[in-house]
């Protein structure tokens, strides 16, 4: 196993959707993605956040943006976390034919169990 460092190629970028003229158009929607190609060939969604007076397009639009960046470097994926509470977020993704999957669970190290993680390292 390969220890992380600070010179892993981690990538982290995020950019907004505008509409309307700058410098006065608001963002519409701000998407924040991070992937390495090193580690596995996709661009995973951090955030997605769509004004909702601009919904209705704006969101799709953005996955497509990073729907083809992922296609155009080669990445075989675009994935996401999304609460299972969430139904409209759920409803729009899968009109997109996102997939849950799984085969995976999402775990999390917090309070005591993170301290005590920790102090053995």
């Amino acid at each position: 196993m390969r220890n992380a460092t600070a010179t892993d190629q981690v990538v982290i970028r995020a950019f907004h959707f505008r509409v309307g003229s700058p410098p006065t158009a608001r963002p519409r929607g701000i998407p924040s993605r991070s992937g390495s190609v090193e580690l596995w060939p996709g661009i995973h969604l951090e955030d997605l956040y769509v004004r909702p007076e601009a919904r209705g397009g704006v969101g799709r639009r953005l996955l497509a943006h990073l729907a083809a960046l992922a296609v155009r470097r080669g990445c075989a994926r675009l994935e996401w976390w999304v609460l299972r509470t969430n139904d409209p977020a759920l409803r729009f993704y899968r009109r997109l034919r996102a997939r849950s999957l799984d085969e995976i669970d999402v775990l999390r190290l917090d309070g005591d169990a993170l301290r005590t993680l920790a102090d053995g390292a």
